[in-house]
């Protein structure tokens, strides 16, 4: 027949043909929600680095009911090609420690042994680090999953790709010769019971395990650790809060809720439709549990001696404040109606990034720092109590207004009566 799949899956992608999807049966989550990792990849499908698209399915095998799966896009050399417009035939694409799937694994190994075998601290070593995998990417992967309490990795479900090329800065995203790594099968996020404790930060940097290597030797590096501590910090700011993750939880778990019965009539997984209840009120426990664990853990790791409540303060009309990687708009997950004041929660001890963005018309001022001015328009401060934080913005001219216009086209002027 047709060699691909004509057909709009899934609506949060602007892509209509597929040449393989993936019809799964939620793996590890298939007893208890069947939502994890959908949930998992829908919650963090703005960052840097690749999700899954996701569309649940009522499955019949000869008119027999089989059951509810989830329709999934299939990481291969077809995506890459799909999403990123790259040659198919020329990709490295990895999986595990160092699996070939596609392409070869020399590149790789060349940036692990010289990752292992130099001192990252050196900015010189680090930089040249810095062209052969996205660290952004790596970062924002890690820390996803750190959060996401995901235990049945790194040992298992790695998977990260580059296009065979030089390395080039300015080359579109995918097409700059780094690796970058995807999310894939978060089957045991969101926790089950007592999950929300787990401490997977110890468990990605186990000195004796192989799978720890990579990021053990980056955090040598100064620049990186406070990036990761931060990084952390920011999402547990903004896309982890509760309340935008738990709308994520209802709304997909809302979808399948009807067909939930039939299901564990047909399976017996879950057990009843009350246990399939209980495994999403979990989910949603979870989220509001599992920050002060997660801040926790980096602070006994990193020798962290407590956190601090950073406000920030701005006319957004006037411009905006970027701390680390937030840029602190409308348009940041778990924004709330009123951007300003905003509040985080950040480490004492790890230093935090303030820029100040001025919009049209404005220029930056200075910084009131608890009252104190400073000029610096990129500000970098090494909290060690709360902190409010005003960016002030001055009035420049320089935008011009119309004040009367005149138009030269077929439109007839019209007089009401």
């Amino acid at each position: 027949g047709e060699k691909y799949l004509n057909e709009k899956f899934f609506h949060e992608r602007p892509y209509s043909s597929f040449k393989t999807l993936l019809l799964r049966p939620s793996g590890n989550d298939w007893n208890y929600s069947l939502i994890r990792d959908a949930t998992a990849h829908l919650s963090v499908r703005h960052l840097n680095f690749d999700t899954q698209a996701y569309s649940p399915a009522i499955v019949f095998i000869n008119g027999e009911f089989w059951g509810i799966k989830n329709i999934r896009e299939r990481y291969d050399k077809h995506y890459l090609e799909r999403v990123y417009g790259v040659d198919p035939e020329n990709i490295d694409l990895l999986s595990g420690l160092k699996s070939v799937e596609e392409g070869t694994s020399d590149y790789y190994q060349e940036m692990f042994n010289f990752i292992t075998k130099n001192d990252l601290s050196d900015s010189v070593h680090y930089a040249r680090v810095s062209t052969c995998m996205d660290i952004d990417n790596y970062i924002n992967y890690y820390s996803a999953q750190i959060y996401f309490a995901n235990d049945d990795w790194p040992q298992n479900n790695i998977i990260f790709w580059r296009l065979r090329t030089s390395y080039s800065p300015n080359a579109q995203l995918g097409h700059d010769g780094r690796f970058r790594w995807m999310l894939f099968d978060a089957d045991r996020a969101f926790g089950r019971p007592g999950k929300d404790t787990t401490d997977l930060l110890k468990h990605v940097t186990d000195t004796s395990a192989s799978r720890s290597q990579l990021i053990l030797s980056l955090l040598n590096n100064s620049e990186f650790k406070r990036e990761f501590i931060n990084r952390q910090a920011d999402l547990l700011n903004s896309a982890f809060l509760p309340h935008r993750l738990i709308p994520i939880i209802d709304s997909i778990s809302k979808n399948i809720e009807p067909v939930i019965g039939e299901h564990t009539r047909r399976w017996y997984q879950p057990a009843s439709v009350s246990a399939w209840k209980t495994a999403i009120e979990n989910m949603r426990t979870y989220t509001l549990r599992r920050p002060h664990f997660t801040r926790l853990h980096f602070m006994k790791y990193f020798s962290l001696p407590d956190t601090c409540k950073i406000t920030l303060l701005s006319d957004p009309q006037q411009g905006i404040i970027k701390i680390n990687s937030l840029l602190i708009d409308e348009k940041l997950p778990g924004i709330g109606d009123t951007i300003y004041p905003w509040k985080g929660i950040y480490f004492k001890g790890n230093p935090i990034i303030l820029e100040a963005m001025a919009k049209p018309g404005y220029r930056f001022d200075h910084w009131l720092v608890n009252g104190i001015a400073n000029e610096e328009k990129r500000l970098k401060i090494d909290p060690d109590d709360n902190l409010t934080i005003t960016a002030v913005f001055k009035y420049d001219g320089s935008v011009q207004k119309i004040i009367h216009y005149f138009h030269f086209n077929t439109i007839k002027n019209k007089i009401d009566n």
